[in-house]
């Protein structure tokens, strides 16, 4: 049990609070010039049979995030109280249960002397996934795949439409993430008011079966975005 002791402020301090080694202090509550430390436990929390999948999701999120990061921060601009990019990306993911953790052999005991990424594994819903997330209107785009010419084209129609939160000028992305080798382009495509093709070229080292691609739209500042759409998900294996 984590010792706890009283310990006298200096001259004139009126409180203090944070941590400092392996104690953590606060002011007492009725005491008048006195702090309370706590020595900080160093045992590790072991997590039982129902934390652990949500463990190995969280993770597996944070971990998308940080592969995702260029995206993220164009399609999450700050909220109402200033979360933005990453924080958010997880949160609104998790929330959607974008990420479930499963037990890579469902006959055996869960131990709590395991970590949890030693006996769960993630799986993650690409169709669910939200790269982007705001009011505005989603634009109108689709993607067409050659595989010989390794070719993404991006086909674009116009979708401005006045009185709804949508501007002429808004930017409209896609977002190319190849799941096997983790790697993430964004490209920009036409404004809002635009019709038009936008080819993208990968190169040989994304598997062309193992692709999520998503478009989006922001206000022309970047303050905004759209709910990200899913126009691709990777294909299972034995497709």
């Amino acid at each position: 049990k984590p010792k706890i002791m009283s310990k006298e402020l200096e001259p004139a301090a009126t409180g203090k609070s944070g941590r400092r080694g392996n104690e953590i202090f606060w002011t007492h509550p009725t005491k008048s010039g006195i702090i309370v430390a706590r020595a900080v436990s160093a045992r590790t929390i072991k997590l039982d049979a129902e934390r652990k999948p949500h463990a190995v999701a969280f993770g597996s999120i944070g971990h998308l995030s940080r592969k995702m990061i260029k995206a993220i921060r164009l399609g999450f601009p700050p909220n109402i109280i200033r979360e933005k990019g990453a924080t958010l990306f997880i949160r609104i993911n998790l929330k959607n249960g974008v990420a479930e953790g499963i037990q890579n052999d469902p006959d055996a005991p869960v131990s709590k002397n395991k970590k949890a990424s030693e006996e769960f594994h993630a799986e993650i819903h690409f169709d669910r996934l939200l790269v982007a997330n705001g009011e505005l209107e989603g634009p109108d785009v689709t993607v067409a795949i050659d595989k010989e010419s390794r070719m993404l084209t991006f086909t674009q129609t116009e979708n401005f439409l006045e009185g709804t939160k949508n501007e002429e000028n808004d930017r409209i992305y896609a977002v190319i993430y190849e799941t096997k080798i983790e790697a993430c382009i964004i490209r920009e495509l036409r404004q809002r008011k635009e019709n038009g093709v936008t080819s993208v070229s990968l190169p040989e080292r994304y598997d062309l079966d193992q692709l999520a691609i998503y478009t989006f739209a922001t206000s022309r500042r970047g303050d905004q975005a759209s709910n990200s759409q899913c126009l691709q998900t990777p294909k299972n294996k034995g497709e």
